[in-house]
């Protein structure tokens, strides 16, 4: 009858429509490397205001994001309504081998938008980054959980950003100071950072992060805690949020809540 094997085109990244049910879940098993070279992408079509698919991405080796491989769960673009939700967003290395997590490239779990009436734009999402053994770089990529943008109304509230580090000396570090690199959590006045846990120094000190809540707990005794951001900012307690689990069973969801900033 004529079919051809071949596709019409190459398969690149991994691309869903969203929406409950339209997730992302990748697990490289034992000491296995997860690079990450080409987008994920699961920000529905326009229209309705759908929740964008959460990802989650889990490796014993080190975790990489590089070339293309950037991360989109932003909420859908609505033409009638508030916008959608940002998907959530797991990232998760396991003490198997010691690794690094490397944010190379941009991480968005942004709140949809909407040019409709007086709608808000959807609630950015969560992102949670958590290493069992080794480091957290972010080096040419941006963390993004701002809300939605509005023609006519508010932008919707922005949601949380969740970083933990264990193992020996694992810091957390951002190089750059421009909003390429930046942690970004705009809207309203629930945008949050918790640095829920680290063992190493954690510097963070883009002049271009917008968060409006920072909270902080350093685990290991002689190491630092330094952030700089670009607006008001108050040292409060960011509340533990996160309903996604691995496939090897870690929940992104810390123990507690992150309140005020402690070192030993």
């Amino acid at each position: 009858l004529g079919t051809a094997a071949l596709p019409v085109a190459n398969t690149s990244g991994i691309t869903t429509l969203g929406a409950v049910g339209g997730d992302v879940v990748v697990n490289a098993l034992s000491t296995g490397t997860l690079d990450v070279n080409q987008a994920i992408l699961t920000t529905p079509a326009s229209g309705a205001a759908t929740v964008g698919g959460s990802v989650t991405l889990e490796a014993g080796g080190a975790i990489e994001l590089a070339t293309s491989g950037t991360i989109t769960t932003t909420g859908a673009a609505s033409t009638g309504t508030v916008g959608g939700v940002g998907g959530e967003i797991f990232i998760n290395h396991t003490n198997a081998a010691a690794g690094n997590i490397t944010i190379g490239k941009n991480v968005t779990a942004a709140g949809g938008a909407t040019t409709t009436g007086a709608f808000n734009g959807g609630a950015g999402g969560v992102v949670t980054i958590s290493n069992a053994n080794g480091s957290i770089l972010l080096t040419a990529g941006a963390i993004d959980v701002s809300g939605g943008t509005s023609g006519a109304a508010t932008q919707g509230n922005a949601g949380t950003v969740q970083l933990k580090t264990a193992g020996t000396n694992s810091a957390i570090t951002q190089t750059g100071d421009t909003a390429a690199t930046a942690i970004l959590a705009t809207g309203g006045t629930t945008g949050s950072l918790a640095v829920v846990s680290a063992t190493g120094d954690v510097t963070l000190t883009n002049d271009t992060n917008d968060v409006a809540k920072v909270g902080a707990n350093i685990a290991t005794a002689g190491k630092f805690f330094k952030y700089t951001d670009a607006n008001a900012l108050k040292i409060d307690t960011v509340t533990a949020v996160g309903t996604l689990t691995s496939p090897l069973g870690t929940a992104a969801l810390p123990v507690a809540n992150t309140s005020g900033i402690t070192t030993l």
